[in-house]
């Protein structure tokens, strides 16, 4: 318990400080948004494999790129 009760207030409220750091700059860089954006786009990918599958239309053993 005495390591804890000793410890300065810099070193208990720094992961704090960090965070909110990082927060800020992940929004106002976009980064935020970009990764949301590329979750969308991922998961809108897959429903339409599956849904193109689903149908008949798409060979399951086809790699995705090739023509």
């Amino acid at each position: 318990m005495e390591p804890v009760a000793s410890a300065s207030w810099f070193w208990v409220l720094l992961p704090f400080g960090l965070a909110a750091a990082w927060w800020a700059w992940a929004d106002g860089t976009g980064y935020t948004q970009r990764k949301a954006m590329q979750r969308m786009d991922e998961k809108k990918a897959a429903r339409r494999e599956r849904a193109m599958e689903a149908l008949g239309q798409l060979d399951p053993n086809k790699k995705k790129g090739k023509r």
